[in-house]
């Protein structure tokens, strides 16, 4: 925290008390003007952010953007070996030809850069190219983590857009029409949803769901199966941690109880209260795929008995 009198007469970053001074970098030793001056190094310009799709572009409009490829190829150079006290050299005509490394060299960079730069590095040496004489300026290693995420972002919409297009892979006569339908509609809202929202490339793609998908996907069945008479009177829905709440609770053998598993005595007595018949949840399974299951009313009955009781027939649904 800065002390009073910084605040009144901020201190002045000067660099020859700074860098190539054998002093470790150290946000807990470093003082912030200090901090802000690497910030300030590895900061991409204002001028070079062009480089990157506006936020406010649909999937579709990203998928016709040029981005660089990213290399593959095995990294034999020690990471501190891409550091140099040079000055950059280089013209950066080339940002969107030039492959940008794996993520594992842009990580290991990344991991020494406020080191090195406080050692007195300026610039980053390129080695896969021109003979290592290249030296770009410092905020490259920003511009190269960066632009990997968006291309992972290309990569997963051009994905989805393939398999939604095509449609699935295997469909009966009978179904052929409706999911044909639904694939186009899905497949429509491509050119509405903004590129940079990641999460829907696996809902409309191919991509493993998280519990937060998940979630969003069974409120949004909870809510249609309300709007049906016959299936909101003995049927309710829970969502994913309501799988999680059981085993943890099994686990752990808590008693049951309101104060021990608080959220199984509420589906409890939501079941109970409303006399529901069918109760269905997703669960995570191996941690590897999702399942619906199915309680029985036996099993239902069971939460009314404890945990340990129906431990054996959860274990059986999910099996």
């Amino acid at each position: 925290m800065a002390e009073i009198h910084d605040l009144v007469n901020p201190p002045t970053f000067h660099k020859h008390e700074w860098i190539g001074c054998n002093k470790i970098y150290s946000l807990k030793t470093l003082p912030y003007f200090v901090v802000e001056a690497c910030s300030q190094a590895l900061l991409i310009p204002l001028h070079k952010r062009h480089h990157f799709p506006p936020h406010d572009i649909t999937a579709l409009d990203l998928l016709k953007k040029k981005l660089p490829l990213q290399s593959s190829d095995l990294n034999t150079v020690k990471p501190e070996a891409w550091f140099s006290t040079d000055a950059p050299n280089s013209n950066l005509d080339f940002l969107l030809t030039r492959k940008i490394p794996s993520d594992h060299v842009i990580r290991e960079l990344n991991k020494i850069a406020a080191q090195k730069w406080l050692d007195g590095a300026q610039s980053i040496v390129d080695h896969r190219v021109n003979d290592s004489q290249d030296r770009l300026p410092l905020w490259i290693l920003s511009y190269w983590k960066e632009m990997s995420a968006v291309v992972k972002g290309k990569a997963s919409w051009a994905r989805a857009e393939r398999i939604l297009s095509v449609g699935p892979e295997t469909v009966t006569a009978a179904q052929s029409e409706a999911v044909t339908e639904v694939f186009a509609n899905a497949h429509a809202f491509l050119d509405q949803l903004g590129w940079n929202t990641p999460e829907f490339t696996k809902l409309l793609g191919d991509g493993w769901l998280n519990t937060g998908l998940m979630q969003m996907m069974i409120a949004e069945l909870s809510a249609r199966a309300k709007l049906n008479a016959k299936i909101s009177a003995n049927t309710i829905i829970a969502g994913p941690h309501f799988a999680d709440a059981m085993i943890s609770a099994s686990a752990r053998e808590l008693p049951y109880g309101r104060k021990t598993t608080s959220l199984l005595s509420r589906y409890e007595k939501d079941i109970k209260d409303s006399k529901k018949e069918k109760l269905y949840f997703p669960a995570h399974v191996n941690e590897n795929h999702w399942i619906t299951v199915h309680g029985i009313p036996s099993l239902i009955r069971d939460l009314a008995k404890g945990v340990r009781s129906c431990r054996y027939p959860i274990r059986m649904q999910l099996t």
